[in-house]
């Protein structure tokens, strides 16, 4: 081979600025296929000039693919890799949680998941009924919201928000909770490196600010007095209700949170599990100025507790263990004492309704114990009696009662009669009936044995007036008591046909312990216990209840409740179990429910007729019905064809009744379903709906003209004008106008005067198929009257007399409404159901003043009615269906007592046993008249 090819220069020649000559020319290339071997290999500059040549030509052999992978790579492959670490740093890079929880909480419960916890809270209707004091009203009408809230039920939500929630009350009314993101915390780290961007859209947030000073950076929402901190901080999100709270929760503390984690893990058998300062129940439980509040105050708790809570529409319940700590040597004493189960649990007659039992020790041992706590008149009062008596008989109060009492004691009422039995055990028979023996044979004991009640002769006994007056400040009101002994206790109370009848029950068999009543709630309570209260709020109250707090109002909403009080080993365990039941108030009229006879068609129509008798009438296939409600006397008549009811009201009474067949025969009928003079009209028009009153006219959907026929009370008949489609509801009326929306694709809406004319600039059309009709609604200041209407997807229209639609409207609502909306005066609103079952009020400005999500109710085919049952001026709401449960809300859409009850359709308010309230008619499922006695 010739060596004539150039070599590389060891260096590149330097040029001269005045050189003139051309720059020297490129070496060629070596080709590597004739490039001479040294020692048997290639020179490596070649090699490399080799491989810088074989990539230039792959390069421009696929120049599109190399810009595809790149842009791949920048638009997956970096994202992935950034989603990868913000994972693992969201993995590894953490803060434990409850050490961002600041100490001093009264309360700090742990949710495992924030997601199912709402739904398991939101949902609960007692909640309604808790959250009623100026305090809570405004958290009530949060949770109303969130109820019909659709992210709520979202499945994308219930994932992203299943995360664990730790939070904590403090004294003074504050809150701090504190949020695990977990994996989600990666979003919220994202976020921090694109501050600018998110800031921007937070701002959009009404009431949200951004506050970055010198020591912290965080977020704020301001709404009047509320104030909620937040901020994130690497996987918690941080919440508070004041800026001290919110700056301890950042700073965090070093205190294990591995005990408390572990306390709150353990497995419970209520829905929820917290930690708490046993103080704040001990306070709430005590009533104001009880033997039980002063108690309370000797007792110390140095540690909090875990507190099991369940709480639920129909039933609430409680349970903590305490070691509370004392100096009083008498305390420490009871408290050692081990609960055990008290014998008179089984011996307690089916008719108690209410009963206190103490079963921590004898009288004895009780006084010396309890004594220092007492109120000193009841010491005083002792103290005279004790004077008095070794006076009269050479003994004292405790050698005549004390000495042979064992250690229960107590008192229950029962249905039977006012009058409450008192009980002890006997600890000592013979020292009674020696103690016994001496009283009545002294002359100030007196003893009558002539009362006998089923075949069981009753003892009684007059106790001396110094004996009597310890007693009644004990509360034991037993001047002259009837008593009896038997089965190791003795039983005394003022009416002996109450203690005979207890006793008969006892002996047969009818135990309380047996009854439905109590074992609603006895599940709830241990039977092993030193002190039990049993109680029925339609008869007693007790002690935990007559003071005012969040745990006492919200136990006032469960009518049958028990509370148990164990001791053992120096530890107190505290249990209360409680359920819903309806009120008695709330029950049937006696005589009801009555049967109709056949079908009802349709709603009963309720009043008075112009005589004043209560009155119930209904349609039944062709056949009209009466009956007077009062005295249970029936009319009827027979239409030509099936047809329709409704009445012409005057002064508030039924002036007549007006029938009308879907033949289009008219009956004006008056309260015996007698027809007046002039009817039935035969008018020969196909009826196409439901008609309506004017007045005292009768208007009419034909399907002539698809128009109104309008029948004067005398007999005349003017028709409407005719509109784009037939109607097949009911015309609303109000202030002397007629607004029809007949259900058709276009759905327009008319509104005419009393004559049947159209008024300028109607009808109006909706956006949509309407099915519900139409309401009107007053005015802003008696402006006139308003039209509204909805859409079976929804959208509320308000008009203008002039056929405008008023500010704030068209508003979209969740759901499918074909239920007619109501205006209700008194709360200035107008209320609307969707089929879905939730309530909502809306103003006349488009607001959302209030809504709420009925349980187990389907709003398909409901009718809205409302009436002022307690006279406050704000009338209370009715919702019924086709199914065979009425609704009933107050003016805060809570629940009223005693609803749902059994019926459908639209119920009627009327007087019935002439005792000045009004009592509740409705149609029941079964084709009965069922009447309610509400307790207003």
């Amino acid at each position: 081979m010739s060596d004539n090819n150039p070599k590389p220069s060891a260096s590149k020649p330097i040029r001269k600025a005045d050189d003139q000559s051309p720059p020297p020319a490129r070496p060629a290339t070596p080709n590597t296929s004739d490039t001479t071997l040294v020692d048997g290999q290639a020179p490596a500059g070649g090699l490399l000039e080799a491989a810088h040549q074989a990539r230039q030509r792959r390069r421009r052999r696929h120049p599109l693919l190399r810009l595809l992978g790149g842009l791949l790579f920048v638009l997956v492959g970096l994202p992935l890799l950034a989603a990868a670490a913000l994972a693992i740093t969201a993995l590894v890079s953490r803060l434990p949680l409850g050490r961002h929880v600041p100490a001093g909480f009264d309360f700090y419960v742990s949710i495992p998941s924030a997601s199912r916890f709402a739904n398991d809270v939101i949902h609960l209707q007692a909640l309604d009924s808790i959250l009623t004091t100026p305090k809570t009203i405004k958290a009530r009408s949060l949770i109303r919201s969130l109820r019909s809230a659709p992210f709520l039920r979202n499945s994308h939500f219930q994932r992203l928000a299943d995360i664990r929630v730790d939070a904590a009350m403090y004294p003074d009314g504050s809150y701090v909770a504190v949020a695990d993101l977990g994996l989600r915390s990666a979003a919220t780290r994202l976020a921090g490196l694109f501050g600018r961007f998110v800031l921007g859209k937070l701002y959009q947030i009404e009431n949200l600010t951004y506050v970055n000073d010198a020591e912290l950076s965080y977020f704020l929402y301001e709404k009047d007095s509320l104030h909620i901190y937040l901020a994130a901080r690497r996987n918690l999100l941080i919440i508070a209700s004041s800026f001290e709270g919110f700056r301890a929760a950042l700073a965090g503390n070093q205190a294990d949170d591995r005990e408390m984690a572990r306390l709150l893990a353990q497995p419970g058998d209520r829905s929820l599990r917290f930690l708490a300062d046993p103080q704040r129940f001990v306070e709430a439980l005590s009533g104001d100025g009880s033997l039980v509040g002063r108690l309370s105050a000797t007792l110390d708790f140095p540690d909090l507790v875990v507190v099991d809570l369940s709480l639920a529409d129909d039933a609430i319940g409680l349970r903590f263990t305490a070691q509370p700590q004392t100096d009083d040597a008498g305390l420490s004493g009871l408290l050692a004492v081990r609960s055990r189960t008290p014998a008179l649990l089984s011996r307690l007659p089916a008719a108690a309704e209410y009963f206190s039992l103490l079963s921590l020790g004898s009288p004895a041992k009780l006084w010396s114990a309890l004594g220092p706590f007492l109120d000193p008149g009841v010491v005083q009062a002792k103290a005279n009696a004790d004077r008095a008596a070794t006076l009269a008989f050479g003994k004292t109060v405790d050698e005549l009662l004390f000495s042979w009492m064992g250690d229960e004691l107590g008192v229950f009422g029962t249905d039977l009669g006012p009058a409450p039995v008192f009980f002890a055990r006997v600890g000592d028979e013979r020292a009674r009936r020696v103690v016994f023996d001496d009283l009545f044979g002294s002359l100030l004991v007196g003893r009558d044995v002539s009362t006998v009640v089923n075949g069981v002769r009753i003892p009684r006994l007059v106790f001396p007036p110094f004996i009597a007056g310890f007693l009644a400040l004990l509360d034991i009101n037993l001047p002259e008591p009837f008593y009896v002994v038997e089965d190791g206790f003795i039983y005394a109370s003022a009416s002996a046909e109450v203690l005979g009848t207890c006793l008969e029950q006892v002996r047969s068999g009818q135990q309380l312990v047996k009854a439905p009543q109590w074992e609603s709630v006895a599940g709830g309570v241990s039977a092993q216990s030193s002190a039990m209260v049993y109680y029925n709020l339609e008869r007693s109250l007790p002690f935990f209840l007559r003071s005012a707090g969040g745990l006492a109002d919200t136990l006032r909403h469960y009518g049958i409740g028990a509370f148990a009080l164990s001791t053992r080993d120096g530890k107190l365990t505290v249990e209360l179990s409680a359920v819903r039941v309806t009120a008695s108030g709330d029950s049937s009229l006696p005589g009801y429910p009555l049967a109709a006879g056949g079908s009802i068609d349709g709603d009963l129509i309720n009043g008075r007729s112009a005589s004043g008798s209560p009155m119930s009438y209904w349609s039944s296939g062709s056949s009209v019905h009466g009956l007077d409600l009062s005295s249970g006397e029936r009319f009827n008549l027979e239409l030509d064809d099936r047809g329709y009811l409704v009445p012409a009201l005057a002064n508030g009474r039924i002036d007549s009744l007006w029938a009308v067949s879907v033949r289009g025969t008219v009956y004006r009928l008056d309260a015996k379903l007698e027809p007046a003079a002039g009817f039935p009209l035969v008018s020969g028009q196909a009826v196409s709906g439901p008609p309506a009153t004017l007045g005292r006219s009768l208007l009419v959907p034909i399907n002539e003209a698809a128009a109104l026929m309008i029948v004067a009370p005398d007999g005349p008949v003017s028709y409407s004008a005719s509109m784009y489609t037939r109607s097949r509801s009911a015309p609303a009326v109000g202030g002397g106008l007629i607004a029809v929306l007949p259900r058709s694709f276009d759905s327009w809406l008319y509104l005419m005067d009393g004559s049947g004319a159209f008024l300028p600039g109607w009808p109006v059309q909706l956006q949509g198929i309407a099915s519900a009709g139409p309401a009107f609604v007053a005015g802003d200041g008696g402006s006139g009257q308003l039209v509204a209407a909805v859409s079976e997807s929804g959208s509320l229209y308000l008009f203008g007399a002039d056929g405008r639609v008023q500010p704030g409207f068209p508003l979209l609502l969740p759901g499918v409404f074909d239920c007619q909306p109501l205006w209700v005066p008194g709360h200035g609103a107008l209320v609307l159901v969707n089929d879905s079952g939730v309530v909502w009020r809306i103003g006349r400005d488009g607001r959302i003043l209030d809504s709420r999500q009925l349980p187990n109710f389907s709003g398909r085919d409901s009718r809205l009615s409302a009436f002022d049952q307690d006279g406050d001026g704000r009338e209370e709401l009715f919702i019924g269906n086709d199914g065979n449960a009425l609704h009933g809300l107050d003016s805060n859409l809570a629940n009223l007592p005693g609803f749902p009850l059994a019926g459908q359709g639209r119920p009627g308010f009327i007087d019935i046993d002439g005792n000045g309230s009004r009592e509740l008619v409705i149609a029941g499922a079964d084709d009965s008249i069922n009447a309610y006695r509400t307790g207003k």
